[in-house]
């Protein structure tokens, strides 16, 4: 079953992203998915649970329906260009990104193996990982909307 969402995962990341940002809001428009995404200075990290309530009552930008990002959508803000290094993402639109060290951050998919975890994403690496559910050394970032 991991392999079949990896293959999602990667196939997701071969679409392409336009992205757009509006620096006064801080937030960041994907207008190839119709995501937009929050980039805002102040980066935290919490538990998988806590992350999931801090999304669910953001307001950012004049919008109240943020919400922690799936697996797919977290992946395609990942640069995986082959020649790229670290950051694994686009500095000139996500200019607050954490990404030395561990630097993973939460998405909302549990893992099927195992619902005491969640999948994330590193932007020092690109990797994709499962991760406690109870560790608090994960970053969030939160998204809005969709095609």
């Amino acid at each position: 079953m991991k392999n079949i969402l990896l293959s999602l995962i990667l196939m997701n990341g071969l679409l392409m992203a336009d992205y757009s940002r509006d620096d006064k809001t801080n937030i960041v428009t994907d207008s190839y998915s119709g995501l937009m995404w929050q980039d805002e200075e102040n980066i935290i990290s919490d538990t998988w649970e806590n992350a999931m309530r801090q999304c669910k009552v953001l307001e950012l930008g004049g919008y109240d329906d943020w919400r922690l990002p799936n697996i797919n959508e977290l992946f395609r803000i990942v640069n995986k260009s082959s020649n790229y290094k670290s950051p694994r993402i686009n500095k000139v639109y996500f200019r607050y990104t954490e990404s030395s060290g561990y630097s993973h951050y939460w998405s909302s998919t549990t893992s099927i193996s195992n619902y005491l975890y969640s999948w994330g994403i590193s932007f020092n690496t690109g990797e994709v990982s499962t991760n406690k559910k109870t560790d608090d050394d994960l970053y969030i970032r939160c998204v809005r909307g969709g095609k």
